[in-house]
């Protein structure tokens, strides 16, 4: 009894983000975790997306900490491995090894081009890199 209990408590803090779902509803928690919101706050309902690159582009976009970040990957994880038996880390390794692998090719293609990381609107942090710096590289 004890296990299946606690498996049933971890996943009443997740809820799936379908096409259905409003997208200020999500990118209000990821503007949550990339702010001042408590972790124990955002834990409180985790979203959890079925496309490991939209959940790096979620991060990205609002511009996550890096802390924060590997927080909600690591609750993404613990959803993983309570909804399904005899998961092991290799598993996971094997299951986020290629995602991140594609979205950070995806990302080193878009570098140069832009500047835009993210691949969406500037939001007044500037190019991380000009299309001038990008020239001066070159030489």
């Amino acid at each position: 009894g004890g296990k299946r209990r606690i498996a049933n408590n971890v996943k009443e803090h997740f809820w799936m983000v379908t096409p259905r779902t409003k997208k200020a509803t999500v990118e209000s928690w990821f503007a949550g975790l990339a702010g001042e919101r408590p972790l124990s706050v955002l834990a409180k309902r985790v979203p959890i997306i079925n496309k490991k690159e939209e959940i790096f582009g979620h991060i990205c976009e609002a511009q996550v900490p890096l802390a924060r970040a590997v927080w909600f990957i690591k609750m993404t994880a613990t959803y993983s491995i309570s909804t399904k038996k005899n998961r092991s880390a290799s598993d996971l390794a094997q299951e986020w090894t290629p995602a991140v692998v594609s979205y950070m090719k995806d990302l080193l293609v878009r570098l140069p081009r832009s500047g835009d990381l993210c691949g969406s609107r500037d939001e007044g942090y500037g190019p991380l890199l000009s299309s001038q710096s990008a020239a001066d590289t070159r030489k």
